[in-house]
């Protein structure tokens, strides 16, 4: 027992941090491992609990803000009262346990700071770019030789969604807009690295053709309303117009070829 608590006390703050960057990168990839991971998250809490009572914290701004952002689920658990179908009921609540579990991990446990909130966002997002282009480059090979009429349609929308995990296509836009508002936010700023920076436009740039191939309006225009509202303001704000006008008309001519050639949109 000894041993175990003091492996606990050595190892369980980089778990912790490390368990929400492994999250993040394979929540994308499919509800299976995610939720395997969620376990794996739980299981280190119970244990922070049990031998590691120094890693947590708990404050009235942290109970407050843990009530606030867990009120949807207490809905839908005051809900089940009134449920006429309690069996569904109890599964769709099962469902939205993270919106619980998680909030808890992350205002009742210490050692989170913002390098590692922004190291979970890109590798999320980086993760969301992966699959993104295995998604496209299955759906290409399958096609391979096959350029009929309707290979728009085999090559966008549902068949794009589940090329490799099998996924709405609007939880996957979903995914990939989040992705899009993330870099974005992240490629503009100035202590980036040129190398980063670039790295970041071309996944964009990507993300933007993908979401335009998957076909969903309402994230197509959310997405390059704030792309081109942050690229103007924060490239405008550098002086760098170039790179401003060039990417700006990129985006608009892709826009308009695959608007016009897609049948979805």
């Amino acid at each position: 027992m000894f041993r175990i608590q003091q492996f606990a006390k050595d190892n369980l703050p980089v778990i912790l941090s490390f368990n929400i960057v492994l999250y993040s990168a394979l929540l994308p990839w499919g509800h299976s491992l995610a939720n395997i991971q969620m376990i794996v998250m739980i299981f280190s809490f119970v244990l922070t609990i049990i031998f590691c009572q120094d890693q947590l914290k708990v404050s009235w701004s942290d109970f407050y803000n843990f009530i606030l952002l867990g009120s949807y689920f207490l809905i839908c658990l005051i809900s089940l009262i009134y449920s006429e179908n309690l069996d569904r009921g109890v599964v769709s609540l099962v469902r939205k346990s993270p919106l619980v579990f998680f909030p808890m991990y992350l205002l009742f446990l210490r050692g989170f700071n913002k390098k590692h909130i922004k190291l979970s966002i890109e590798v999320f997002s980086y993760s969301v770019v992966l699959l993104a282009i295995f998604s496209l480059c299955k759906v290409t090979y399958l096609n391979l030789g096959d350029f009929d009429k309707q290979i728009w349609e085999k090559v966008t929308g549902d068949a794009l969604s589940n090329a490799i995990v099998s996924t709405h296509k609007l939880h996957f836009a979903l995914y990939v807009l989040v992705a899009i508002l993330f870099l974005t936010h992240t490629a503009f700023n100035r202590k980036s690295s040129y190398i980063n920076s670039i790295f970041k436009y071309i996944s964009i740039l990507y993300l933007l053709i993908f979401l335009l191939m998957l076909g969903t309006r309402t994230t197509i225009v959310t997405a390059l309303i704030f792309t081109l509202i942050y690229a103007a303001y924060s490239l405008g704000k550098q002086k760098k117009y170039v790179p401003l006008i060039l990417g700006s008309a990129f985006i608009v001519s892709t826009t308009a070829y695959i608007v016009v050639n897609n049948p979805i949109l």
